[in-house]
């Protein structure tokens, strides 16, 4: 790995074919991206610190990297985490080789597609009916509309509440200590006395731990149970609005679900996902009302103003 001392790097969590890592450095505002940066995928963020140590060592005997001075930058996804804060300082995680997390907004970076519907719209109504060499085509003439997108996501929202709030119990128990196996994810329950009955059957079965430390972590249910209204959303799954689901559930699997519906419905072929996000992305180039657009530069520009200081 080339590190040069002028780049800011800064990592992502994605596969080799994920199509957002080429964009996002393109989403930056030119007002603020006059500082050499480079976007580096690097699979899951467990990750981050393996491949932030290596970029340090290359520059740990070099007075004029950007990296002596602000940390090596990491993006991740929210997640079902309370809260997203990172008080290090930035000295110090660059003394012990860590990266800097910022975390998106919203539960994922998939979740601000789902507000991107003129987008979205525009591109699968302008796809032909026939086409040669499996490009995708539209079978159904009739026009899709953010109604229609609006009305399949809010429907599928509320179908995975309950489901949403196990993800996200299952999620606060394994970050609540490492030494914890994952809790297995129940089948044909109902209900938040059936759901606290499983959880506490989980942990009895797998923590392993003395009774202390499970009375401590049998909490975690009530805690997550009082937080944002999911109590409300699993009594009541119609009192759920559609932008707290675009906040805070998973917006990749709504994503996925949301193409699949809309190809059984219009008749849409050979349209994979990969490709339609980097058409979303490449159209968001030149939009500064996008709220993705937005956020990327919001989560970046402090520190590309940092860097730009240091170099002049």
């Amino acid at each position: 790995m080339n590190i040069k001392d002028d780049t800011l790097y800064i990592l992502v969590e994605g596969e080799p074919n994920s199509p957002e890592v080429e964009s996002f450095g393109r989403l930056l505002s030119s007002d603020i991206s006059t500082v050499n940066y480079e976007f580096i995928e690097i699979g899951g963020s467990s990750n981050f610190n393996t491949v932030a140590k290596l970029i340090y060592n290359k520059v740990k005997n070099r007075e004029n990297s950007i990296h002596k001075v602000i940390p090596v930058l990491a993006i991740a996804d929210r997640d079902f985490r309370k809260s997203s804060e990172d008080n290090i300082a930035d000295n110090l995680l660059i003394e012990r080789n860590k990266a800097k997390i910022i975390y998106w907004e919203r539960h994922e970076w998939e979740n601000f597609l789902l507000d991107e519907l003129d987008v979205i719209t525009y591109f699968l109504n302008q796809l032909p009916d026939k086409s040669l060499n499996n490009k995708p085509t539209k079978q159904v003439t009739t026009p899709i509309t953010e109604e229609v997108i609006n009305d399949f996501l809010l429907q599928y929202f509320q179908s995975q509440v309950q489901k949403e709030f196990i993800e996200c119990i299952r999620f606060r128990f394994l970050h609540s200590d490492k030494l914890y196996p994952k809790l297995e994810a129940p089948n044909n329950i109902t209900g938040i006395d059936d759901l606290r009955k499983w959880y506490i059957s989980q942990i009895d079965e797998q923590s392993q731990r003395s009774k202390n430390k499970i009375a401590s972590c049998a909490a975690i249910f009530d805690q997550v149970l009082e937080e944002y209204n999911w109590r409300n959303w699993i009594e009541d799954p119609q009192s759920l609005l559609l932008e707290d689901c675009k906040q805070y559930f998973r917006g990749k699997e709504a994503f996925t679900n949301l193409l699949n519906h809309l190809s059984n419905e219009f008749k849409i072929h050979h349209l994979h996902e990969n490709r339609l996000k980097e058409r979303i992305l490449r159209d968001l180039e030149n939009s500064k009302e996008s709220i993705l657009v937005s956020q990327i530069n919001k989560l970046l520009s402090p520190y590309l103003g940092k860097a730009r200081e240091i170099l002049e």
